[in-house]
């Protein structure tokens, strides 16, 4: 039986939900948001062009792509645990601003940054350096 959403985050929060999940590929995620933008008709334009950036950068081959609905979960491995190491990056068409959440375990409060949807690619940089993933 499936967990609802709620339940699996709350027993991620806890720590009792040690499963690992599998992420996706750089090509599959440019697929998924150009589709939400024209087949969904979803104004995800800056999360598709922050992908496609992404995906044509030199990060593209050390951190590894989810999402969650319209969420982007990126990590440093292939499989990864719910909110261990990982950087969530949802987009707001109502204020047309990006939220990059960084969580480095699931007990500890993620630490969170705001930027206007021009400026995504940037700010993805920033915190690829805070956490030299790629130092």
């Amino acid at each position: 039986m499936k967990k609802s959403r709620v339940l699996f985050a709350r027993d991620a929060l806890k720590g009792e939900n040690k499963s690992m999940y599998p992420s996706g590929t750089w090509p599959d995620k440019v697929r998924f948001y150009s589709d939400l933008i024209h087949v969904c008709h979803w104004p995800f334009e800056p999360m598709l062009h922050l992908v496609e950036q992404i995906a044509s950068s030199h990060y593209a081959n050390g951190i590894y792509p989810a999402t969650s609905l319209a969420m982007l979960m990126v990590g440093q491995t292939q499989m990864w645990e719910w909110r261990h190491e990982l950087l969530e990056i949802e987009y707001s068409p109502e204020d047309e601003q990006f939220a990059f959440t960084f969580w480095e375990r699931p007990v500890i409060r993620p630490w969170v940054t705001h930027c206007p949807g021009e400026d995504g690619f940037q700010r993805f940089e920033r915190c690829m350096a805070a956490k030299k993933w790629f130092a």
